[in-house]
């Protein structure tokens, strides 16, 4: 995410499971210009991952929520690997 991280983004985790992970994205609002930062993220994520070994059916999705970090956001209850300080005061 290194370069990608706007002021607009709020927060991001990530879901980690046997045959998917999903990565959550909290955005101030969802911009054209946030999808495509999201679309480069995800395809350096399958990059990174490309030499594990990785089930059969494996998959990697995204989730683009309009808010803050809060009890609303599907991304609350995973692990967070970015919070900005805007993502939990608003």
């Amino acid at each position: 995410m290194l370069g990608l991280v706007t002021e607009n983004l709020r927060a991001v985790a990530i879901d980690v499971s046997p045959d998917r992970i999903v990565v959550h994205f909290a955005f101030g609002e969802i911009r054209p210009a946030d999808r495509e930062d999201v679309e480069d993220i995800l395809g350096d994520l399958v990059a990174l991952l490309s030499n594990e070994d990785l089930p059969t059916g494996w998959a990697l999705e995204e989730t683009l929520y309009a808010g803050n970090a809060d009890d609303a956001w599907p991304g609350r209850d995973h692990r967070r690997v970015f919070e900005s300080k805007k993502g939990r005061l608003g």
